[in-house]
């Protein structure tokens, strides 16, 4: 009686797990790869049997639909409402993801590997894909409206800002391993964007 109780006060809310569940299937994805995406290895790093995972996801499907929804709404989080002026709604987005990548060191592991492809179902891969994508065709419509409205410089070439824009969010994501904290990692970001500012802007302004 006394062990049933002792286990009951144990158990977490079940949303609590869940959550849990799906970091550690996060973090095992992208820094171990797709063939160590076991229940049993789950179940270790949350403290429960395997049994105790298939309590709160119906199968190891599940459990990566919920890792590609948690990966979506993180993400999605980083685009800014509308604002008039694209390379101010550019930055913000840059420093957003930039901040987002710097707090989730997983994140950009699994978005620059097939690890999270490989574990998952055809319509998991392409909502992952999607997300994917969703952030490249932001940027490069945030650069072309700024063609458009005469604020980009004559040399900028819009698919090769593109292409460093991204890379530059990467980067950081790399050197966020080389610090010791996460306020000197966004200082960095932050000291970042006037660079990529200046590249990009016409040479009478901005």
């Amino acid at each position: 009686m006394n062990v049933t109780l002792r286990e009951k006060q144990k158990r977490k809310p079940t949303d609590v797990r869940k959550r849990e569940i799906i970091d550690v299937a996060i973090n095992i994805i992208a820094f171990d790869g797709a063939r160590a995406f076991t229940a049993k290895n789950i179940a270790s790093a949350v403290g429960m049997t395997s049994g105790g995972v298939f309590r709160h996801f119906e199968s190891m499907e599940a459990i990566v639909g919920d890792v590609i929804g948690r990966i979506e709404d993180i993400l999605a989080a980083d685009f800014p409402a509308e604002i008039g002026d694209p390379l101010e709604r550019l930055k913000i987005f840059f420093l957003n993801r930039s901040r987002t990548i710097l707090a989730h060191p997983s994140f950009s592991r699994l978005l620059l590997s097939d690890h999270l492809e490989q574990t998952a179902g055809a319509e998991a891969a392409k909502r992952l894909v999607k997300a994917k994508s969703r952030s490249i065709k932001f940027i490069h419509e945030c650069l072309q409206e700024a063609e458009q409205k005469g604020f980009l410089g004559a040399a900028v070439e819009t698919e090769a800002a593109t292409s460093i824009i991204i890379g530059a969010i990467v980067m950081l994501s790399h050197n966020r391993q080389q610090v010791t904290s996460t306020t000197k990692s966004n200082k960095t970001s932050e000291a970042v964007w006037p660079m990529i500012a200046h590249m990009l802007s016409a040479p009478s302004g901005r």
